[in-house]
């Protein structure tokens, strides 16, 4: 072999041994990809799973918001409407106290009763399994260990249905001006009367404690209004009144 041709083929081998480098660098590229591409699909995955329980997590807690709004809405609906329930049981109160006596007795037609009825449970939660005891708020007979009923309440607004129930804060009927009645009153003597605490409490109070410059007693009258509301809610309000 001339001393050129072995230095051909020194250079023929060194060329094929750097392509087959280059080869199998280029294979090893390609597999790192395939291998980085799966990584990624995977992370990629993880990442949309992730946003969609975001996302509803999301609409839940959106959903929820709403409900108790709507639920509050509905609760202050009721309330204000109440407020035409208990005008009509005060302008009732009002209009017979013109009249000497009239509210000494029960008036049951009018859901007016002169004493406090203890005994009934107004919002049947007390004795939430006897029903003897409760206010017959649909009007009609009373029960057995409540004879009282509720009289039904006109000019409500458009989807709210109302009765109420007075009761005179005393512990027997007749004229709060007699010398043993026991009624819950503002104790404090007139001139000072707006300066003083009222006493809810039953108590015999003398003549100069219980009369008022017309001549009657000032004592309490108790309002409770019960109101049913849309979506079959019911709320009970109570009021507690003076006349003087």
């Amino acid at each position: 072999m001339m001393p050129g041709d072995k230095a051909m083929l020194e250079q023929a081998m060194t060329r094929r041994v750097a392509m087959n480098g280059a080869d199998w660098r280029k294979s090893g590229v390609g597999m790192r990809r395939g291998r980085q591409a799966g990584v990624v699909l995977i992370m990629a995955l993880i990442a949309l799973a992730t946003m969609t329980l975001a996302a509803l997590s999301l609409v839940r807690s959106v959903d929820t918001g709403i409900l108790i709004a709507g639920n509050q809405a509905f609760k202050e609906a009721c309330l204000g409407a109440s407020d035409v329930a208990i005008e009509s049981a005060s302008s009732w109160l009002v209009a017979q106290s013109a009249t000497l006596g009239a509210l000494d007795n029960d008036n049951a037609a009018a859901g007016y009763y002169a004493t406090t009825m203890e005994g009934c449970d107004l919002t049947g939660n007390l004795t939430q399994t006897d029903t003897t005891d409760d206010v017959a708020w649909g009007g009609g007979s009373g029960n057995a260990n409540c004879n009282a009923r509720a009289q039904a309440v006109n000019n409500m607004p458009s989807g709210y249905a109302s009765s109420h129930l007075i009761t005179r804060m005393c512990q027997s009927p007749g004229s709060a001006n007699a010398g043993g009645a026991r009624c819950a009153s503002d104790v404090v003597p007139m001139q000072a009367r707006f300066h003083g605490t009222p006493d809810y409490s039953y108590r015999i109070q003398n003549a100069a404690e219980r009369v008022r410059g017309s001549g009657q007693a000032s004592v309490y009258y108790r309002i409770v209004a019960r109101v049913v509301c849309p979506r079959n809610s019911t709320s009970f309000v109570e009021s507690i009144v003076s006349l003087q």
